[in-house]
């Protein structure tokens, strides 16, 4: 019995090639990057690890077969199917000593489809749902396989406002006196789906309601006052603080979103944001807009973009495989859909240490 304690406790302090712990290895924002990850053609992300163990009985056989589980534990029922990941025997040393090729938790389907295909064979992938668990079974030391659990904790809970008021009707090219939604719900739950999936990878769940409301806006929201801005200061035009002004003051966990017909930042924009650098007043802040103009593939990623420009106070980033790349791409495993160890930082941080 000491010795089983002793190999499940060697176990859990080499489950993580990164010297991860092993109930953070998913979220934890602490995460350091497996380089082999980004040589190998697949981006960075805190989510790898390696399933690793020793066992002196399985000395010499060259492989061993673990079965990995995903549970979602809202619903207690299976959200990824069981598989069969092999380890492969270290050589050199005293031998009994096995290692996965990496393994990735991924939240979205998009992920696990990609990963399944010839192009991703030098990973596993295991969708994981935010506050499930990861269940690995592995013939250590005999009958009955040995149980280790990975949970994946939810870390902070934040909540979005989403409004979407009325623009004009046009019909061919004429107004017609009518109104109807910004944007269509169904749409709108098809964004934030995507936004939730982003925000788990650092262990945010994402919790939102939607208000339709009578509201009338200009058919594209222009959002600068160009004859008050300065390289200052950033002031809203009238239209845009009308539509802020109209809705309360909320709690400082909740993001307000507006769903608009069109939006001109200077240019024609899929969404805007208004995070705390950006030098405008206070009551702007925390608020962003999303435009129904673009089609949804195109979208699919805007709204989760400009909540991660609030939830990490960040400006845009370079690397084409980040969520806060200047260009939303669409919903593919090599799009802008990535956040780094430090962005995850900061998101645990809001809002409490802004």
């Amino acid at each position: 019995m000491r010795e089983r304690k002793r190999i499940r406790e060697k176990r859990y302090a080499t489950l993580n090639a990164l010297a991860l712990a092993l109930a953070a290895t998913f979220v934890c924002s602490a995460l350091a990057w497996a380089q082999q990850f980004n040589d190998e053609g697949i981006e960075k992300d805190p989510g790898c690890f390696y399933i690793r163990t020793a066992d002196m009985n399985q000395k010499g056989k060259g492989t061993m077969t673990v079965t990995v589980k995903s549970v979602n534990t809202a619903e207690f029922s299976d959200y990824d199917g069981e598989r069969q990941v092999k380890l492969v025997e270290v050589q050199g040393g005293e031998g009994g000593v096995y290692v996965s090729k990496p393994q990735l938790m991924v939240s979205d389907d998009v992920d696990s489809n990609y990963l399944n295909t010839e192009k991703a064979n030098k990973v596993d992938a295991h969708k994981i749902a935010l506050g499930g668990m990861l269940y690995v079974e592995a013939p250590v030391g005999g009958s009955p396989p040995m149980l280790d659990v990975l949970r994946v904790p939810i870390h902070k809970t934040l909540n979005l406002n989403i409004v979407i008021p009325q623009i004009p009707v046009r019909v061919n090219g004429q107004l017609t006196g009518a109104t109807k939604p910004a944007a269509d719900i169904e749409d709108v739950k098809a964004d934030v789906k995507h936004a939730q999936e982003r925000l788990a990878q650092v262990g945010i769940k994402l919790n939102y309601d939607i208000s339709v409301v009578g509201d009338e806006i200009p058919e594209v929201l222009t959002m600068k006052d160009g004859s008050q801005s300065t390289a200052d200061s950033y002031v809203p035009t009238a239209d845009v603080e009308a539509l802020v002004d109209a809705f309360p003051k909320l709690a400082p966990n909740v993001i307000r979103v507006f769903y608009v017909g069109g939006i001109s930042a200077g240019v024609i924009a899929n969404g805007v944001a208004f995070p705390e650098y950006i030098p405008c007043d206070p009551k702007f802040h925390n608020i962003c807009f999303v435009s129904d103009m673009v089609s949804q593939d195109g979208r699919v990623f805007v709204l989760a973009h400009e909540l991660a420009h609030l939830i990490a106070n960040e400006d845009h980033h370079l690397d084409t495989w980040n969520l806060l790349f200047w260009v939303v791409s669409v919903n593919k495993f090599e799009g802008t859909k990535r956040l780094t160890s430090e962005q995850g930082k900061k998101m645990l941080k809001y809002p409490e240490e802004r």
